[in-house]
């Protein structure tokens, strides 16, 4: 019965060459074990849209809103629920609570596909829309 040292030496290999391709192998592995995942990453990034917000549709809540009449239950029941929420007040001294929705995408490489719309809807203490604006795509 031959040894696999034996059939090392009968192969050409004497240890030290055996020692170093070993070596090297299990460099390549685990080299591997960060460049291959890394590659996939690269490769799917390369077509990536990123996403920020919840889309909303700013036309419908432009025909539904009333100034003075639509309150915070009937906004979240159209657009759900904000984004963000904060207060203002306004150089009268009133205070407003204000709910953001935002919604943007990104495609990256190549930003110039970029498209991002805000509102900003502002209620009185009775939580009763007193003004809004908005900025972005209506559809």
């Amino acid at each position: 019965m031959i040894s696999n040292h034996a059939r090392m030496r009968s192969a050409g290999f004497d240890e030290r060459q055996w020692a170093v391709r070993l070596s090297a192998y299990a460099a390549l592995m685990k080299t591997s074990r960060v460049v291959i995942p890394f590659l996939i990453l690269l490769a799917a990034s390369a077509c990536t849209t990123v996403r920020v917000g919840r889309d909303f549709d700013l036309a419908a809540f432009d025909a539904k809103v009333q100034r003075g009449s639509s309150t915070q239950t009937d906004v979240r029941g159209w657009l759900g629920a904000p984004n963000g929420v904060g207060t203002s007040v306004d150089t009268a001294g009133e205070r407003y609570e204000e709910w953001h929705y935002y919604y943007g995408t990104v495609r990256i490489p190549g930003s110039a596909d970029s498209r991002v719309k805000m509102l900003q809807i502002k209620f009185d203490q009775r939580g009763v829309v007193r003004r809004y604006n908005w900025s972005g795509e209506r559809g």
